[in-house]
């Protein structure tokens, strides 16, 4: 059995075709990180997560020069992303990494029109930086984490939904497998919270005070995913 013979494609599209406005009136440049923490926070403590909300904090942005990630394209290019991951964060059985870029048209296949890119139980996923920033920011970066938590796609309603629909919420069976997720930690007081390292791809290396260099490592990793296309489900 090949390693994509279990895989389960997951992507988020939208039929705006902002996105390949965007990558046609500008030449490849760096991608720009937009947390939305406060807007993810709110999602991951809605009603449906009872007394036992959870805290999503982002640490600092981690700028990476490739300027070939920047239009996200290929399956060699999402192994990139482990490792880079991997370099940076060490352990990534307990730690979410989200990156910015410019274009996405591959998640397990060539997708046009795609926005995010999340896997089902793993330590990756990566969004439209300017999406990102945009009005449905925050509900594109919680569904991606929502698919690294082990959701998959509802019939169209919720967080989960295969669209940006503006409806946010998580039913009480989803945070229970939530709960459940190797990536959601717990502070010593019980209250719990996930760790997400943010991702900003540049086409070069712009020098920072005391910046480090950033070696590269293999990782083979399987793992499933889920689809969010922006008229249909398969």
């Amino acid at each position: 059995m090949n390693r994509w013979s279990m895989l389960l494609i997951g992507w988020l599209a939208v039929c705006f075709g902002a996105s390949q406005a965007f990558w046609t009136a500008t030449e490849a440049s760096a991608a720009v990180v937009t947390t939305q923490e406060a807007g993810v926070d709110l999602i991951f403590r809605q009603e449906s997560f009872g007394s036992s909300p959870i805290d999503i904090r982002f640490g600092e942005i981690v700028t990476i020069a490739d300027s070939g990630l920047l239009n996200f394209d290929s399956e060699a290019d999402y192994f990139s992303l482990f490792d880079y991951a991997r370099d940076t964060v060490g352990d990534l059985n307990s730690h979410l990494n989200v990156f910015y870029t410019d274009q996405i048209s591959w998640c397990g296949g060539d997708i046009p029109a795609a926005v995010g890119c999340g896997a089902v139980n793993g330590p990756v996923l990566i969004v439209e930086s300017d999406f990102a920033a945009g009005a449905f920011g925050a509900e594109l970066i919680a569904h991606e984490i929502g698919h690294n938590l082990n959701l998959g796609h509802t019939g169209g309603e919720g967080l989960m939904g295969p669209r940006l629909n503006n409806d946010t919420t998580l039913t009480a069976g989803e945070v229970e497998t939530i709960f459940e997720s190797r990536f959601v930690q717990a502070d010593l007081d019980g209250s719990r919270f996930i760790q997400v390292t943010p991702y900003l791809i540049q086409a070069s290396a712009v020098p920072e005070p005391g910046a480090a260099g950033m070696l590269v490592a293999g990782l083979a990793a399987g793992m499933g995913w889920r689809r969010r296309g922006s008229r249909a489900v398969k």
